[in-house]
Protein backbone atom coordinates (compact mmCIF):
# COMPACT_ATOMS: atom_id res chain seq x y z
CA UNK A 1 0.00 0.00 0.00
CA UNK A 2 1.34 3.17 -0.94
CA UNK A 3 1.27 6.16 1.64
CA UNK A 4 0.63 8.99 -0.75
CA UNK A 5 -2.84 6.99 -1.35
CA UNK A 6 -3.92 6.23 1.99
CA UNK A 7 -4.33 10.36 2.65
CA UNK A 8 -4.93 13.52 0.80
CA UNK A 9 -2.73 15.38 3.49
CA UNK A 10 1.24 15.93 2.22
CA UNK A 11 3.49 14.20 3.88
CA UNK A 12 6.65 15.93 5.09
CA UNK A 13 10.16 15.46 3.45
CA UNK A 14 11.41 13.99 6.51
CA UNK A 15 8.94 11.50 6.03
CA UNK A 16 9.10 10.55 3.04
CA UNK A 17 13.04 10.40 3.17
CA UNK A 18 12.78 7.69 6.51
CA UNK A 19 10.10 5.61 4.35
CA UNK A 20 13.17 5.50 1.31
CA UNK A 21 15.78 4.52 3.89
CA UNK A 22 13.60 1.85 5.97
CA UNK A 23 14.26 -0.95 3.38
CA UNK A 24 12.16 -3.90 4.00
CA UNK A 25 10.80 -2.04 7.17
CA UNK A 26 8.43 0.66 4.87
CA UNK A 27 5.37 -1.55 4.93
CA UNK A 28 5.97 -1.64 8.62
CA UNK A 29 5.83 1.92 9.08
CA UNK A 30 3.34 2.60 6.64
CA UNK A 31 1.49 0.34 8.85
CA UNK A 32 1.32 2.60 11.42
CA UNK A 33 0.37 5.37 9.56
CA UNK A 34 -2.72 3.16 7.83
CA UNK A 35 -3.55 2.32 11.51
CA UNK A 36 -3.97 5.83 13.14
CA UNK A 37 -5.12 7.40 9.82
CA UNK A 38 -7.91 4.79 8.92
CA UNK A 39 -8.64 2.02 11.39
CA UNK A 40 -7.68 4.01 15.03
CA UNK A 41 -8.01 7.47 14.03
CA UNK A 42 -6.00 9.51 16.25
CA UNK A 43 -4.67 12.62 14.93
CA UNK A 44 -2.39 13.50 18.10
CA UNK A 45 -0.88 9.66 17.95
CA UNK A 46 -0.59 10.19 14.08
CA UNK A 47 1.71 13.39 14.78
CA UNK A 48 3.47 11.65 16.96
CA UNK A 49 4.52 8.80 14.83
CA UNK A 50 4.99 11.31 11.94
CA UNK A 51 7.70 12.98 14.16
CA UNK A 52 9.33 10.04 15.50
CA UNK A 53 9.75 8.55 12.08
CA UNK A 54 10.49 11.59 10.37
CA UNK A 55 13.65 12.01 13.10
CA UNK A 56 14.81 8.29 12.56
CA UNK A 57 16.52 9.35 9.66
CA UNK A 58 19.10 11.17 11.85
CA UNK A 59 19.47 8.66 14.13
CA UNK A 60 22.08 5.40 13.86
CA UNK A 61 24.60 3.60 15.40
CA UNK A 62 28.49 2.60 13.70
CA UNK A 63 29.79 -1.25 13.32
CA UNK A 64 32.70 -2.78 12.60
CA UNK A 65 36.39 -3.00 13.35
CA UNK A 66 37.28 0.71 13.19
CA UNK A 67 34.75 1.13 16.28
CA UNK A 68 35.71 -2.50 17.77
CA UNK A 69 39.19 -0.93 18.00
CA UNK A 70 38.07 2.71 19.42
CA UNK A 71 36.25 0.97 22.49
CA UNK A 72 39.20 -1.28 23.06
CA UNK A 73 41.47 2.10 23.16
CA UNK A 74 38.70 3.81 25.32
CA UNK A 75 38.66 0.42 27.54
CA UNK A 76 42.97 0.53 27.74
CA UNK A 77 42.99 4.06 28.55
CA UNK A 78 39.97 4.89 31.17
CA UNK A 79 39.69 1.32 32.52
CA UNK A 80 35.99 0.83 31.21
CA UNK A 81 34.44 0.00 28.15
CA UNK A 82 32.68 2.87 26.54
CA UNK A 83 29.40 1.55 26.53
CA UNK A 84 29.78 0.95 30.71
CA UNK A 85 30.78 4.26 31.53
CA UNK A 86 28.69 6.24 34.22
CA UNK A 87 30.08 9.96 33.19
CA UNK A 88 31.13 11.74 30.23
CA UNK A 89 33.84 14.06 29.39
CA UNK A 90 32.97 17.00 26.75
CA UNK A 91 34.85 20.02 25.42
CA UNK A 92 32.86 22.85 24.12
CA UNK A 93 35.13 25.38 22.00
CA UNK A 94 33.61 28.49 21.13
CA UNK A 95 35.76 31.43 19.26
CA UNK A 96 35.33 34.50 20.83
CA UNK A 97 34.87 38.28 19.16
CA UNK A 98 38.53 38.50 19.60
CA UNK A 99 39.48 35.43 17.63
CA UNK A 100 40.82 33.54 20.77
CA UNK A 101 38.84 29.90 21.31
CA UNK A 102 37.55 29.40 24.55
CA UNK A 103 37.42 26.18 25.73
CA UNK A 104 35.78 24.27 28.69
CA UNK A 105 35.82 20.68 29.81
CA UNK A 106 33.24 19.49 32.12
CA UNK A 107 32.19 16.22 32.85
CA UNK A 108 28.51 15.06 32.97
CA UNK A 109 27.72 12.43 35.57
CA UNK A 110 25.10 10.19 34.42
CA UNK A 111 24.36 8.66 37.60
CA UNK A 112 24.01 12.26 39.42
CA UNK A 113 22.80 13.74 36.10
CA UNK A 114 24.76 16.86 37.51
CA UNK A 115 27.10 19.13 35.49
CA UNK A 116 30.48 19.25 36.85
CA UNK A 117 32.89 22.55 35.77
Amino acid sequence: MDLSVMSCESIPSETKMALKYAGSNKDEIEKIFNYYRVENPDSLKLLAADFLISNMIFQYTLHGPAIDNLNKDYEFVYGVHRDKRDSTLILISNQSRSGDFIERIFTLDDSLNQVWW
